[in-house]
């Protein structure tokens, strides 16, 4: 008789954790929703082509676009304003940002101190170019042997005293995409220059008389790196 009623009540308890796991609790049941709710990242299925197909649907910046900029997307528009600005500042020997009255000597020359905030060493300044351009251009085109641009003994970014100013005859420019993949973006700026000084606007879209001007095309190639897009080909326009 005790064996027939230990079976039973086994057979009972058995029968209730079976009617417990049946019924969840109010916080059981929350628990479980919370994570069926969440839309958790699925892994990533990411490929170059749908990362160029993206970039194409991000329209231009029209202010940009009036300024000069090519029409692209917006980032590689900002990435060619930085890139312009730097090439002319080393084609010029001119920084906006240079420290009045603050000079180095560098090999027997005298040099401005550059004063700009994004890079206030030689350090940060070589930092600053390579988010613009590729390796090979900074040391093969900008920071060269001969450059304009030195560092003083005691670091900091100093540009030789001798600046010039703009081609007075440069009236404008068009810039023509010539081919695009997702890794490269080569274009071509076609350069209009006047006769006389230019004392006009300065346009970026075609003229309608073309034939009055003097035209000379510069070539630009954007590269996709691991770090991003950076120019591997820009020269100075104007």
């Amino acid at each position: 008789m005790k064996k027939i009623t230990c079976l039973f009540l086994a057979i009972s308890f058995v029968l209730c954790l079976a009617g417990c796991a049946s019924e969840p609790t109010e916080q059981q049941t929350a628990k479980k929703q919370s994570y069926t709710d969440v839309s958790y990242p699925l892994a990533s299925t990411y490929t170059p082509d749908q990362e160029y197909e993206m970039e194409q649907l991000v329209t231009p910046n029209a202010e940009l676009t009036a300024k000069g900029c090519p029409n692209l997307s917006q980032n590689l528009q900002e990435l060619y304003a930085g890139a312009q600005e730097m090439v002319r500042a080393f084609n010029q020997c001119r920084f906006s940002a240079v420290v009045p009255g603050l000079t180095r000597e560098i090999n027997g020359m005298n040099y401005l101190v550059v004063g700009d905030s994004r890079f206030p060493d030689y350090e940060q300044f070589i930092a600053y170019l390579q988010t613009l351009f590729t390796t090979d251009f900074i040391t093969e085109t900008l920071l060269t042997k001969d450059s304009c641009v030195q560092p003083s003994s005691d670091g900091l970014v100093c540009v030789i005293d001798a600046g010039v100013g703009d081609d007075i005859t440069y009236a404008g420019h068009v810039f023509t995409v010539t081919d695009q993949t997702p890794y490269k973006i080569e274009m071509t700026a076609t350069v209009y220059f006047s006769n006389d000084a230019w004392t006009g606007d300065r346009f970026y879209t075609a003229p309608q008389t073309p034939e009055a001007f003097t035209t000379a095309n510069l070539n630009f190639t954007i590269v996709k790196t691991d770090n991003g897009w950076r120019f591997s080909k820009c020269p100075f326009i104007g």
